[in-house]
Parts: C-alpha cells; sequence; structure tokens
C-alpha cells in the first residue's frame, strides 16, 4: 500500500463565518481519483466520503474545532464498492472541514 499526499484544496466560507475546506489525501488507483470521489458535511454534522466507482477503500476525515482547539477524527475504511464511509467529531468539537484518505 501506497501513501502519499496528492491535494487540499479549500471551499467558500460557510455562512457562520467559519471556513470550511476539503482535504484530499490519496494513494487510490487513478480510476477512483479524483474526481470519482468526494466528501460532505451532513445537516446532522456527520461527515462522509465516498468513490462512485474504482476500486480500494475509503475513510472520512474531519476536522474539528473547539474554541481555537482543533483535532481530527477519522471514519472506518469502507470498500469503495460496498458504499460511504462515516465519522463525527468527538463533543465539544464542531466539524470545521471535510476529507478522505483513499488507498488501493
Amino acid at each position: 500500500m501506497r501513501t502519499r499526499t496528492l491535494r487540499g484544496t479549500v471551499a467558500a466560507a460557510l455562512s457562520t463565518g467559519a471556513v470550511a475546506s476539503t482535504l484530499v489525501l490519496s494513494a487510490a488507483p487513478a480510476s477512483a481519483y479524483p474526481s470519482n470521489c468526494g466528501s460532505a458535511l451532513r445537516s446532522d454534522g456527520v461527515v462522509s466520503a465516498w468513490c462512485s466507482t474504482g476500486t480500494g477503500s475509503v475513510s472520512a476525515v474531519a476536522g474539528c474545532e473547539w474554541f481555537g482547539w482543533w483535532t481530527t477524527a477519522q471514519g472506518p475504511w469502507v470498500g469503495v464498492a460496498t458504499g460511504a464511509s462515516h465519522v463525527s467529531c468527538p463533543w465539544p468539537y464542531s466539524p470545521r472541514w471535510t476529507g478522505f484518505y483513499a488507498r488501493d
């Protein structure tokens, strides 16, 4: 299994003034990265990550903040063909950016 950082992108600021961004870390085959994979913050505060096609596994990642203190949370590895990975920030942290790890 290879591991390397391939790309990080920044999304628009949230209406609350908090900055959201997407972090993409991948070692996935070209068929599963980057246009076939994504991550998003659901309305219930859960971060989901998925790949629509390809092989390998994907894991959701959340950047979590609480009054200037930061941590990250990582969801379980899920096979691309199986579905999406989900993760929540630990209490009392709130998600500030979403992303995913992908591997072959």
